[in-house]
């Protein structure tokens, strides 16, 4: 475990972290304070004692600064609460925003992190990423969170959008009010002679190891390729986005993320989109 490795004392490792925050303020590059926070799902990496420890012990550290929370929840709800209730109870932390991202709870954990933003008068936040979007259970939560609460992310390399989600079939291949540049447009990109000929040539030559070796990802014209051919990719130059590594999760498909929400509330894409910036840069601007 970090505070505990290699025998090292824990207070010196806060501290270093604290003198790397304040450089890091200093120099304009620190948004929040995190990710902290307990996951309960994953014990065999940290028990729940030091769990709690720790997460109590950064808290103290974050009272230190006018810094918003990234916070990490995991099946845990009530001892996360127990853990934060005094910080924000007795406004030791100074800034009032908190993010619990990557939220996967149930009806009852969001209730309870709605309650605690009225019992302390903090903000706090949801953020959803795929990891929340992965069965049927989460997704009658997302009408749930209130708008002026709601954000979204990829948590890349991680937590995206599977075939294996009941999400999936809300996507939709672009264009889109979500990838609407004429560069993201499918069928504009797929129809650029260089392009057709090279996947034409790929189609029909795909069980020959020889043949032009070129997959694009199903909902934009972006090239996938494994990791171990991301340097070698021989065709870049015919397209605006450098390629995606196959199996990874990127940043550019938060559109992904906002398709599937947008199709889950009752709201106008138009008005979720907008909320979920303005939430964004309320808490980290």
């Amino acid at each position: 475990m970090e505070f505990e490795e290699n025998g090292q004392d824990p207070s010196k490792h806060l501290e270093n972290l604290k003198q790397l925050l304040e450089y890091g303020i200093e120099l304009d590059l620190v948004r929040a304070f995190g990710e902290i926070g307990l996951d309960y799902d994953r014990l065999h990496y940290t028990p729940m004692d030091k769990q709690l420890l720790y997460f109590e012990k950064q808290l103290h550290l974050a009272t230190n600064f006018n810094l918003p929370l990234f916070l990490h929840m995991r099946n845990s709800i009530d001892d996360f609460i127990k853990t934060l209730y005094p910080f924000l109870s007795n406004k030791l932390l100074p800034n009032e925003n908190l993010l619990v991202h990557s939220f996967t709870g149930n009806t009852e954990e969001l209730e309870k992190l709605l309650n605690l933003e009225a019992r302390t008068g903090y903000r706090i936040f949801i953020s959803i990423n795929g990891a929340g979007l992965r069965d049927s259970s989460t997704l009658d939560i997302i009408n749930k969170i209130p708008l002026d609460r709601l954000m979204i992310e990829t948590d890349s390399p991680w937590c995206e959008v599977k075939k294996t989600h009941p999400s999936y079939k809300y996507l939709q291949k672009s264009p889109n009010m979500f990838y609407p540049d004429d560069d993201e447009n499918y069928e504009l990109v797929t129809e650029k002679p260089e392009i057709k000929d090279l996947l034409t040539k790929f189609s029909q030559n795909k069980k020959n190891p020889k043949g032009s070796n070129i997959t694009l990802f199903e909902f934009l014209p972006i090239p996938i390729v494994k990791s171990d051919k991301f340097d070698n990719f021989k065709y870049t130059h015919l397209f605006v986005d450098s390629p995606l590594i196959k199996s990874r999760n990127e940043p550019c498909l938060i559109g992904l993320v906002a398709q599937v929400i947008c199709q889950l509330r009752d709201e106008s894409p138009e008005d979720i989109i907008d909320a979920c910036y303005n939430n964004s840069m309320l808490v980290f601007t």
